[in-house]
């Protein structure tokens, strides 16, 4: 069974119709110790099982009976099971291209693997000025976030705005910090999110500091959060 599941996820990442750089990416099923290094030092994506365990919420305790020519056959009802895996990205580039393609190997990822638990939630995505302006990331968080099911992401005005954390500037600079902040909070409250979604902790910190300071219920998560929340069995 392990080998026919391992089989549909190599099908699904080794398609030819992936955008790149994920299609040309070899992919490896290998245990990720500190000394493991990709076949050849190629562009990799390793997908290692890590955890295999039975679903007892779907457990059927009934027995399935057969009837055939009078007679009855008992058997078991299947076991069902929940296989979790560990997938990570191993670039080609160097420098701050290599960083950029590791991001774009799991964005890509995760939206070839089918979608998972469904998450209806009305979200704002604010950019850490590390990833926008510094790496130009800005798109592929975006992208993983509209392939959750039923999740609404909706855009807010000055998106690009630093939130006032920016490493040590709230410590540094805490009047003007605190200004960036309320400014940031105000635009995404705006759009009357349920959640406000981060890459960054110094910005979920950030921002949770001004919610609360509001009275809000609001909540601030990390990107990661999110996606564990909607890739649970």
């Amino acid at each position: 069974m392990i080998n026919d599941l391992s089989q549909v996820l190599r099908n699904i990442l080794d398609d030819p119709a992936l955008p790149e750089p994920l299609r040309s990416a070899q992919i490896e099923f290998d245990h990720p110790t500190e000394t493991y290094a990709p076949t050849g030092g190629l562009r990799t994506i390793n997908v290692f099982l890590y955890d295999v365990r039975e679903n007892v919420e779907l457990r059927n305790s009934e027995p399935i009976i057969e009837r055939l020519n009078g007679q009855a056959r008992i058997t078991r009802a299947p076991l069902r099971v929940e296989c979790s895996y560990l997938i990570t990205a191993w670039p080609d580039g160097t420098g701050q291209a290599m960083f950029l393609q590791e991001h774009q190997l799991l964005s890509q990822v995760l939206q070839a693997l089918p979608a998972g638990r469904s998450v209806p939630r009305r979200v704002v995505y604010q950019d850490a000025c590390h990833l926008l302006h510094a790496q130009r990331i800005s798109r592929q968080p975006r992208d993983l976030l509209r392939a959750i099911p039923e999740l609404e992401l909706c855009e807010i005005g000055e998106a690009g705005l630093c939130c006032g954390s920016a490493g040590i500037y709230n410590v540094t600079n805490p009047h003007e910090s605190r200004q960036l902040q309320q400014r940031k909070l105000d635009n995404a409250l705006k759009v009357d999110p349920e959640i406000i979604v981060t890459a960054n902790p110094g910005c979920l910190l950030q921002l949770r500091a001004g919610l609360a300071e509001r009275g809000s219920t609001v909540k601030v998560q990390h990107l990661a959060e999110l996606l564990d929340e909607a890739s649970a069995p």
